[in-house]
């Protein structure tokens, strides 16, 4: 990058497709809604991703692409904040650099955001980077991927031998990343992959691709590890589209992105996409690969799932059992009156604390527990639990809540209002930016690592 001028000045790179120009703030330089792969458009919608066109001349990187296509969500809102509109010219990625840093350098984050597989990009307002690359001094980078039907509907009629594009594009961001991200600063030998729900999910199964110890060389996944669907309910998914459409399956190809959104709402929850068990992934799931992992849940994670338009309300013992059972695996019922049971005093009398708690237990710490026991690599694991102070800690320590307090974006107009009055918050959000300076870095936390019969879990409140 170039170096000399005055803060909020013009900063330029180049990288394999040509020449960009982003801008440069209180010492770290953006450079945003950069394409790492064509636009899937037209015949390319339902195909991996292809290389980057080339540009002539100087490319304004000052704006957050498009988003991909998407319905929106009330949740990820709350939380994260919202997007930019979407558009089909979405596989573009953001990079916050540190400025003054030698090519390749310094180590690099690369983010990938959550949202169900449906929604979200790298761009909402938690997922800013610029305070966390200063911080940490590193090379942040966000990403956006193919969503929905249009990133993860698998059919033999309408993706041939292809499976799971939105996991497709997050690879060749990373291989993106691994060919240009030492002229922003970058380190491509030391890139460690993030990611919060489903994002966090998807890193996981990054990291047990095949080649990923070239692509990646640790891992951070924030309440999110994976699962995988039958091909035969992916398949059936799509049919359930084609149907509800009124078209062959084939002819999903030629169906709009927003008639293809709006009926993939429309026979949720009966069917939703995400990763299946289809394409590299035909065999199930590999192992994961030896690398460092800071593995992190929040203390309330159920709470997300009892957000809506109500919010916030108490639920009654019927409505509590009732999503209990669409929510838990096994004996729902069971679940349900253990986390009754062992609710503190405080939260004993409320209905929605216990499907709660139900809900964070099964879904989150027994999976971040069974992969911490078997990841070939060390393990620290961590647990957010500062509770959100809107609508008088209803969410508690809810999903995702850790996001924003990490990115040190948690005071930007969107988020803001989960942590109003809270000023001890900020010394948390120094904290966990100190701990992933260190992990960035060095490879390495402060406290002991998880251990089968020894599983340390270090609270963070």
């Amino acid at each position: 990058m170039t170096a000399g001028s005055p803060s909020g000045s013009a900063r330029r790179v180049h990288v394999e497709s040509g020449e960009l120009e982003g801008t440069a703030e209180d010492g770290v330089a953006a450079f945003l809604g950069v394409p790492y792969a064509a636009p899937p458009s037209g015949a390319a919608r339902f195909r991996p991703p292809g290389p980057a066109r080339r540009w002539r001349g100087v490319r304004p990187a000052v704006q957050f692409g498009a988003a991909a296509p998407q319905p929106g969500s009330l949740r990820a809102r709350l939380i994260l904040g919202r997007s930019v509109p979407s558009g089909a010219d979405c596989l573009v990625l953001n990079v916050w650099a540190p400025e003054g840093a030698r090519p390749g350098a310094l180590p690099v984050l690369v983010w990938l955001h959550g949202g169900g597989f449906t929604n979200g990009s790298g761009d909402v307002p938690a997922l800013r980077g610029a305070v966390l690359a200063k911080d940490v001094d590193a090379v942040v980078v966000t990403v956006n991927y193919r969503l929905g039907p249009l990133g993860f509907a698998w059919h033999p009629d309408l993706t041939g031998d292809h499976a799971n594009l939105g996991l497709l594009d997050q690879r060749a961001a990373l291989e993106w990343v691994g060919r240009n991200i030492s002229a922003f600063g970058g380190d491509p030998g030391r890139v460690t992959l993030a990611g919060d729900s489903a994002g966090a999910m998807s890193a996981a199964i990054q990291s047990a691709l095949p080649g990923a110890g070239e692509r990646i060389s640790a891992l951070a996944l924030h309440s999110g590890l994976p699962r995988l669907a039958e091909p035969d309910a992916a398949a059936d998914g799509v049919e359930r589209l084609a149907a509800w459409l009124g078209v062959p399956v084939r002819a999903l190809a030629e169906a709009g992105n927003d008639a293809l959104i709006t009926a993939a709402a429309a026979i949720a929850p009966a069917h939703r996409f995400g990763p299946v068990a289809a394409g590299e992934l035909a065999r199930g799931l590999p192992a994961p690969g030896a690398l460092p992992t800071l593995l992190g849940t929040t203390g309330d994670e159920g709470t997300f799932f009892l957000l809506d338009e109500r919010s916030p309300r108490e639920l009654s013992d019927a409505e509590a059992r009732t999503l209990a059972e669409a929510l838990l695996p096994g004996d729902a019922a069971a679940r349900y009156e253990a986390a009754a049971r062992a609710l503190p005093p405080e939260r004993a009398l409320g209905s929605r604390w216990a499907v709660a708690a139900a809900a964070t237990v099964a879904l989150f710490d027994e999976p971040a527990d069974e992969w911490a026991a078997t990841a070939p690599g060390p393990v620290w694991r961590t647990q957010y639990c500062r509770p959100a102070t809107l609508w008088d800690g209803w969410l508690g320590a809810t999903h995702t809540l850790d996001v924003p307090v990490l990115f040190g974006t948690h005071r930007s107009p969107e988020p803001a209002r989960l942590f109003d009055g809270d000023d001890g918050v900020e010394q948390v959000s120094a904290r966990l930016r100190r701990d992933y300076r260190s992990f960035l870095h060095r490879g390495v936390l402060d406290w002991p690592q998880w251990a089968p019969g020894a599983p340390v879990v270090r609270k963070v409140s």
